[in-house]
Order: structure tokens, then C-alpha cells, then sequence
């Protein structure tokens, strides 16, 4: 099953199948083209592949944090976020869900934002100062971990080193992606 992908205007695009009127494509055809994004080099001109990793990244970090809201203690265990964390979470407290879904609103938005500096969805206002904006934040909160660690200390070591590479990757990432970006931003 192939599907032909046609730009409509700077938001919306339109899926054809190939030997059909039918113009619904099924999420493997979604899937198809945003991966073919990465090795099209017609499609790499038209959107920014940096962004759009920093937003899958951050995506799928956004979704690890609904997870730990969803699963409870042993999500917080697993990723590190500290024995105090996955204890509130065991004895219902909401604080452990309102402090994460807090990072995962703010994740999600900064997804939405990245994606939208790659050209896939309609622009929010002062993009490029919000991107500018969460590659600072991403390089700070991963090369700024031994004083973070001080601070709380309940998190594992494993924790603040594999989420602090995993910061920075995604803030050079939005870093990338705004400079080759920067005139489209504006």
C-alpha cells in the first residue's frame, strides 16, 4: 500500500492512496512519511529533522512521565526519581502526580513547540524565543547536575547522569535546530 503526500499550505497535508479516491491514511502511512522525512532530502528542506528529533525526544520523555503518573511507584523506582517519590506515590499521596504531570504539561508543550519549528504544525507566538528558551533550559538542567544533585539528594546516581546526557543531546538538538531554522522562526 503506497500513499502519495501533497502540502496543502504551511500546516496541513494531504494523504492519497495511491489507486484510491480514499483520502484518510491509516497511522502506518503517517508513520511512512514522517519517517521518510529523515532520508528525503526534499522533505529535509521543508522541515527541520533537528527539531523534529528534539520533539520526539521530548515526546516520548513526556509520555515516560504520564507513565510514571499512570503505573505509580514502581515507574518511579525504575527511572530513578528517588525512594521519597515512589513512598508518596504508594501511600496515595498526590504530590508525586501533580509535581509530574506538571513536567509532563510543560514537556508536551515544549513537543508541540519543536514540531512546530520543524514546520508539522501551526506556529505559537515568539517561537523562536521559546526554542532559544528550551535548549537553554535542556543545556543548563544537564550540564548543571552536580549542584542539582546537592539539592536532591534522594535520586540515583544513574538517574541524574543518564537524564542529564539525555538533556543535553536534546538541547544541542533544539540548539541545531534553531540555527538552521532561525529565518523560518521569525
Amino acid at each position: 500500500m503506497h500513499w502519495q503526500v501533497s502540502r496543502q499550505n504551511q500546516s496541513t497535508y494531504h494523504f492519497r492512496r495511491i489507486g484510491t479516491t480514499c483520502t484518510k491514511p491509516s497511522l502506518r502511512a503517517q508513520l511512512d512519511f514522517t519517517f521518510k522525512i529523515f532520508w528525503d532530502k526534499k522533505l529535509q528542506a521543508e522541515h527541520n529533522c533537528f527539531l523534529m528529533s528534539g520533539a520526539i525526544g521530548t515526546g516520548v520523555a513526556a509520555i515516560m512521565h504520564l507513565g510514571c503518573i499512570i503505573f505509580g511507584a514502581p515507574w518511579y523506582r525504575f527511572f530513578g526519581a528517588g525512594e521519597k517519590m515512589a513512598r508518596l506515590a504508594e501511600s496515595g499521596s498526590a504530590i508525586p502526580a501533580t509535581i509530574t504531570l506538571g513536567i509532563f504539561l510543560v514537556l508536551a508543550f515544549w513537543s508541540y513547540c519543536a514540531f512546530a519549528g520543524a514546520g508539522l504544525v501551526p506556529k505559537p507566538p515568539m517561537l523562536r524565543l521559546i526554542l532559544i528558551g528550551i535548549a537553554a533550559v535542556y543545556l543548563i538542567r544537564g550540564f548543571l547536575f552536580p549542584v542539582l544533585m546537592k539539592s536532591m539528594p534522594g535520586n540515583s546516581l544513574m538517574f541524574w547522569i543518564s537524564s542529564s546526557v539525555i538533556c543535553i543531546i536534546l538541547g544541542l538538538t533544539h540548539l541545531i535546530g534553531v540555527k538552521q531554522s532561525w529565518a523560518k522562526l521569525s
